[in-house]
C-alpha cells in the first residue's frame, strides 16, 4: 500500500524523481542533482521543492534501514509474530548475516532500490523518518496498517538489541563496514556512549557553521547576524548559525566577511598554524575552504599557493579570495604526480614553511550532510583511495622546507585513510616525526567528522 500522505501527484512526482536518482550509474551527490533537476523543472513550487528534497534525502539517509525492514517482512522474521520468540536475539543475528550476504556492497543496494516497489520503499522510509523527525510537513495518519505495524516491530527489535550491527542498521551504516567501525572505536578509545552517539548522529544533519575571515570583525559580524534574525552560537572563531533565512541573503556573507565551513573542517584547517610572513602550499585545495582559512591567518603577508587537479576549482578559489579581500593567494594547477614548478622565491627558500595535503578520500565523515556518499564506499574504493593518498602525501612531502611542517587531513573517519596512512608514511620517511593527530567533530561536536595530523621535518645536526 502507499504510505499515508503519498496520494496524488506528489506521490507520482516523488516516485519519478527517485527512479531518476537510482537510474544513475553511480548514486549522484544528491544536493547538486536536486538543484540541477529543479532548475530544469520550474513547475515545482518552493514548498514542493522543500518537500521533495526532504523526502529524497530521507530515502538516501534511511534507505539501507528501509531495505532491511522490507527484507525482514519478506523473510517473515520471528519477531513479527504475535507470540514472543525466545530465540529472537539469535534470529536477529542470523538475519544480519543473511542480509549482508544478499546485499554485500553498494552495487547490490543500488540494484535493490531499482527493483523495489516505490510504495513499499517509501512506506518504510516514511515511518522511519517521521518517527524521529519534528520537521516533516505531513505526518502519517494514525491508521494502524499491517505495513506500518511490521516496520515498527522491526525497528523495536533493533532498538532492543545490544548488537553493534543492530545499531549500525538503525543509523543506515552499511554492515560491510563493521570491522572499520570497530577499528575506529578502538583507535579513538570511544566508550560505548561515544560510539552510540556517533551512530545516532548519522541520522541527522549538522547545523550550518561559518568561519570569520577577519577575526577583528568577529563581534560586529555576530551582531549583524543576530540583527538579521539568525540564532548564533560562538565557539572561538566558529559560528553555529540557525534560522529560516538562507545565509546567502546575509550581508556578512555577501561582503565576504564569512565563509561556510564546517566546525570539524575549521579545526582540521587550524592544524596549519601559519603566521604572517610564512609561505604555505595547499596541495589539494578544492574550492579553497582551508586555503582561505590559512590566508586569514597570514593577514595578507607571506603567500599561500593553492593547487588542484581540477583547474575550474582554482577559478573558484580566486573568486572567493577576492571577495574576502585576500591578495596573497596564488593558484597553480597540479596533477598530483610530480611537484609543480614553483616560482623562484620558493626555490630560494628551499621549500614551504607549511604544506597541507587535504587528501581525496571516501568522504565518510560527511555522511550527515551527504548521505549518498556512503553508497559510493566499498572495499575496492577504499583500496583505491588509500593508494592515491599515499602517493600524494609522498610527493607533496618533498616540498616541505628544512624547518617546515606537513599537515595531512581527510574528511573520513576510516582508520585506513588516516592513522594508517600516517603510520605508513613515517615508516618510510624517518626524516619526519609526528607532532599530533586527532579526529575532529562527531561524536564530540555537532559537525562532520574530519582527521588531521601534523608532521615535522627533523632537523639534521
Amino acid at each position: 500500500m502507499a504510505a499515508p500522505g503519498f496520494a496524488g501527484s506528489r506521490r507520482n512526482h516523488l516516485c519519478r524523481l527517485w527512479a531518476d536518482v537510482v537510474a544513475q550509474p553511480v548514486l549522484p551527490q544528491l544536493d547538486r542533482w536536486l538543484a540541477d533537476n529543479f532548475r530544469k523543472n520550474a513547475r515545482y513550487g518552493s514548498r514542493d521543492r522543500r518537500w521533495y528534497s526532504e523526502m529524497l534525502f530521507a530515502a538516501v539517509r534511511h534507505g539501507y534501514l528501509a531495505l532491511f525492514c522490507d527484507f525482514c517482512v519478506r523473510n517473515r522474521a520471528p519477531f513479527l509474530g504475535k507470540n514472543e520468540n525466545r530465540n529472537a536475539q539469535y534470529s536477529l543475528e542470523q538475519l544480519f548475516e543473511a542480509f549482508l550476504k544478499l546485499y554485500p556492497n553498494v552495487d547490490s543496494i543500488a540494484q535493490a532500490w531499482r527493483t523495489l516497489h516505490p510504495d513499499v520503499f517509501f512506506a518504510d522510509v516514511w515511518n522511519i523518518y517521521s518517527r524521529t523527525s519534528s520537521t516533516v510537513e505531513e505526518r502519517p495518519s494514525s491508521e494502524d496498517s499491517l505495513a506500518v505495524s511490521q516496520t515498527m516491530q522491526v525497528l523495536k527489535a533493533l532498538e532492543l538489541s545490544s548488537s553493534l550491527r543492530a545499531r549500525m542498521l538503525l543509523s543506515s551504516v552499511p554492515l560491510w563496514l563493521f570491522e572499520q567501525l570497530n577499528a575506529r572505536a578502538s583507535q579513538s578509545a570511544w566508550k560505548d556512549s561515544l560510539l552510540s552517539s556517533f551512530l545516532a548522529n548519522q541520522n541527522t544533519r549538522p547545523p550550518l557553521w561559518l568561519r570569520v575571515n577577519h577575526s577583528e570583525r568577529l563581534t560586529d559580524i555576530v551582531s549583524i547576524l543576530r540583527s538579521e534574525g539568525y540564532l548564533v552560537e560562538q565557539f572561538d572563531q566558529a559560528l553555529c548559525v540557525r534560522g529560516e533565512r538562507g545565509i546567502f541573503l546575509s550581508e556578512v556573507y555577501k561582503s565576504g566577511s564569512v565563509e561556510i565551513q564546517d566546525f570539524a573542517s575549521q579545526k582540521a584547517g587550524a592544524s596549519v598554524e601559519a603566521k604572517p610572513g610564512d609561505v604555505v602550499w595547499d596541495a589539494c585545495a578544492g574550492g579553497g575552504g582551508k586555503t582561505l582559512q590559512i590566508a586569514s591567518r597570514l593577514k595578507n603577508r607571506g603567500a599561500i599557493y593553492a593547487s588542484d587537479v581540477r583547474e575550474f576549482k582554482l577559478e573558484e578559489v580566486k573568486k572567493r579570495a577576492r571577495r574576502a579581500g585576500f591578495f596573497n593567494v596564488r593558484c597553480q594547477a597540479w596533477n598530483g604526480v610530480a611537484l609543480p614548478e614553483f616560482p623562484r622565491e620558493i626555490q630560494k627558500r628551499e621549500g614551504f614553511d607549511w604544506v597541507l595535503v587535504d587528501a581525496p578520500c571516501s568522504s565518510s565523515g560527511t555522511w550527515r550532510r551527504n548521505p549518498d556518499a556512503k553508497y559510493r564506499l566499498d572495499a575496492c574504493s577504499v583500496a583505491e583511495v588509500t593508494a592515491l593518498q599515499k602517493s600524494i602525501l609522498e610527493t607533496a612531502s618533498c616540498a616541505v622546507g628544512k624547518r617546515g611542517r606537513l599537515v595531512y587531513s581527510t574528511c573520513s573517519w576510516l582508520v585506513e585513510e588516516n592513522e594508517g596512512i600516517i603510520s605508513n608514511f613515517l615508516e618510510n620517511h624517518p626524516n619526519f616525526e609526528l607532532v599530533k593527530m586527532k579526529l575532529w567533530g562527531t561524536p564530540e561536536a555537532d559537525a562532520d567528522t574530519l582527521f588531521s595530523a601534523v608532521l615535522a621535518k627533523r632537523i639534521k645536526e
